[in-house]
């Protein structure tokens, strides 16, 4: 008998044992009579002038095919919406073995309580739904009642989760209203300084800055600050991340006055007297009436030459030196903003200058005026 080979996809390629060649092992009853031809994949072509399969193989066949042509419209796959609720694997709740056909499903409000109730060892005897249910309304009535001022409310659009821990057991009363906990006590450096935009007002202001001591993001709300155990205004604070830098605004420093005055001269430049020169001068006088230093941040606007300009030009020099200000983080660059930073003396003074020339033709007159300041 010639030998025969395993057809493909039921065993590797090759000759077929001498049990099965023979029909089976020894004992086994004789084995069906093989088919003819091998199984026809869906994806393989049938031969040319074959009839179609059998059954349903005919129009899946034909589904399959039509997929797969290069011009059958794309359909949008169907999206899978799940109830919410199966989500909350704690409230989900698996039948006991009496019932054959086990499936999970969402446990009631009561059944929860009770459950609860059971493993605190108290007995409940009122109908609980109605106790529920009132609380329920109870806080959402309370939830509507206006925040107290500076509060915010949590947000999850661009947010974090996170568990602050209490320092001990706190109580809180269940009448409706807001009430303000105590979590911890820590202690922090911090550093007093002062900012002053004479361009824009007269006033020094002061605030204070300190690295977060805290492991864990202080979220933003009030904070009440005081002075020498008297209290002294309540701001508004930003998020901080963790080990992130605190800086909160204590109003304005009487006891620190500043001035700025300014001069203007326009005189011709160039050969010929070609092109202009618009020369502005700036002078910041700083007091300080306090006992003790004040380190102060006197913050400062020239005009800036905007790109592609080529018949404008602009010299600035300032008296002491100065350094571009950088913003806060988060918020946008200010062009041609630049800063001091001085440490005046108990009683002393201090004087800035700053001198900033514009240079354009002749012709030329600057939109809103030559003078600048």
């Amino acid at each position: 008998m010639p030998p025969s080979f395993a057809p493909q996809g039921f065993g590797a390629p090759g000759l077929m044992p001498s049990f099965m060649a023979k029909g089976g092992p020894p004992g086994a009853p004789p084995p069906a009579a093989a088919p003819m031809a091998m199984p026809m994949s869906m994806g393989m072509p049938a031969p040319k002038g074959a009839p179609p399969p059998r059954g349903g193989g005919g129009p899946m066949l034909k589904a399959r095919r039509a997929a797969d042509s290069p011009n059958a419209p794309s359909q949008p796959e169907p999206e899978l919406e799940v109830d919410p609720r199966l989500l909350s694997y704690e409230g989900l709740r698996m039948p006991g073995f009496e019932q054959r056909h086990g499936k999970l499903r969402v446990a009631s409000m009561e059944e929860r309580y009770l459950e609860l109730s059971q493993t605190l060892d108290v007995r409940v005897a009122v109908q609980i739904r109605q106790v529920v249910e009132g609380r329920v309304a109870a806080s959402r009535k309370a939830s509507q009642a206006p925040l107290p001022p500076l509060h915010v409310a949590p947000d999850a659009v661009d947010g974090f989760d996170y568990a602050h821990a209490c320092a001990s057991r706190a109580d809180v009363p269940a009448d409706g209203s807001f009430h303000s906990l105590p979590i911890t006590t820590v202690e922090a450096p911090l550093v007093l300084r002062y900012v002053a935009v004479p361009r824009e007002s007269q006033d020094v202001f002061r605030f204070v800055e300190l690295d977060n001591p805290l492991e864990a993001p202080l979220l933003r709300g009030p904070c009440d600050v005081y002075f020498d155990r008297d209290f002294l205004l309540t701001a508004d604070l930003a998020t901080v991340a963790p080990r992130g830098k605190v800086r909160a605004g204590l109003g304005v420093d009487q006891a620190i006055k500043c001035a700025r005055n300014t001069s203007f001269a326009e005189a011709s430049a160039g050969l010929m007297g070609g092109s202009l020169a618009l020369k502005h001068t700036i002078k910041i006088e700083l007091a300080n009436h306090r006992a003790d230093a004040a380190d102060v941040e006197v913050r400062e606007r020239v005009p800036f030459v905007p790109e592609r300009e080529e018949d404008i030009k602009l010299e600035v020099a300032a008296q002491p030196a100065w350094r571009p200000w950088e913003p806060p983080l988060g918020e946008s660059p200010v062009k041609g903003a630049h800063m001091w930073r001085v440490s005046v003396e108990p009683g002393g003074r201090a004087e800035l200058s700053a001198t900033y020339v514009v240079k354009i033709p002749a012709k030329l007159e600057l939109v809103g005026g030559n003078r600048r300041e």
